[in-house]
């Protein structure tokens, strides 16, 4: 209970000095449980549910300033859970990251937004503006499909809730799916409620407008392409025979890889 309460003290501490508009990397690091790597950042970040912005720069240089101004000018005013973390791309104990983002291919300074499941959901060389930073902002099922195809992944997307028919027969279906061989470890069971707001974008993406009446299964492969949508009572085999025929690919087989 103790440590607890001291972890919550501290993580108040660190909102304060946001805030107050100094940088998140110099508060962390006051403390010993701060993390001293952007590595460290983003588990922190994903540990508290918190969205984490990562800024990477060369030299504090003007270009620098103003992007640290608008983070922390926006970190002020949204009610979102926002940590920030910066750092310089050439510091040896920040490869690890530099190198999983490419951050050393890429103008600096950069800012890249992590989401609270560790998708990156935004990435900013050289400027961003608070409209730019909103925008990363999304709901957990695009967030959830972003990370799923970003790990090379397919996304099979469940859109269902309590009123629409063949939810047993979607499900199984999507089950059946991920644990064939040829998807198993490489393919992800992702849920969308259908009457959900948040979700109507995902949806019209999709093509699914109105009413949805009958539970549906969308795939989507890497980079982000729907592969299939499968609405009712299918089954596996139905929509193994629809990627195999090639599906959204142009005539060529899509999977967890993508387009082939």
């Amino acid at each position: 209970m103790l440590k607890k309460l001291l972890n919550t003290v501290l993580l108040k501490i660190i909102v304060l000095a946001v805030c107050l508009g100094f940088s998140a990397h110099h508060a962390l690091a006051q403390s010993n449980a701060a993390p001293q790597t952007a590595k460290e950042a983003i588990e922190t970040a994903r540990a508290g549910n918190s969205y984490i912005f990562l800024l990477f720069y060369d030299k504090k240089d003007d270009l620098f300033n103003k992007m640290e101004e608008t983070v922390n000018n926006f970190v002020k005013n949204t009610d979102q859970k926002v940590l920030v973390y910066e750092s310089s791309a050439k510091d040896p104990k920040e490869i690890d990251v530099v190198y999983k983002y490419r951050i050393d291919r890429a103008p600096l300074p950069i800012l890249l937004v992590v989401g609270p499941n560790g998708a990156v959901v935004g990435g900013f060389p050289k400027s961003v503006t608070s409209e730019k930073l909103a925008k990363s902002f999304m709901p957990p099922v695009v967030m959830n499909v972003l990370k799923t195809v970003q790990e090379q992944k397919m996304a099979v997307v469940l859109v269902q809730n309590s009123k629409t028919r063949f939810n047993a027969e979607s499900s199984k279906a999507a089950q059946d799916l991920v644990y064939d061989r040829s998807f198993v470890g490489q393919s992800e069971i992702i849920k969308a409620d259908p009457s959900d707001p948040k979700n109507r974008d995902f949806l019209a993406n999709a093509k699914l407008s109105g009413a949805i009446s009958e539970a549906t299964i969308v795939l989507i492969a890497p980079p982000g392409v729907v592969a299939g949508v499968f609405r009712g009572n299918t089954t596996k085999a139905a929509i193994i025979s629809n990627l195999s025929s090639g599906g959204a690919c142009g005539g060529g087989k899509c999977g967890p890889g993508g387009c082939s």
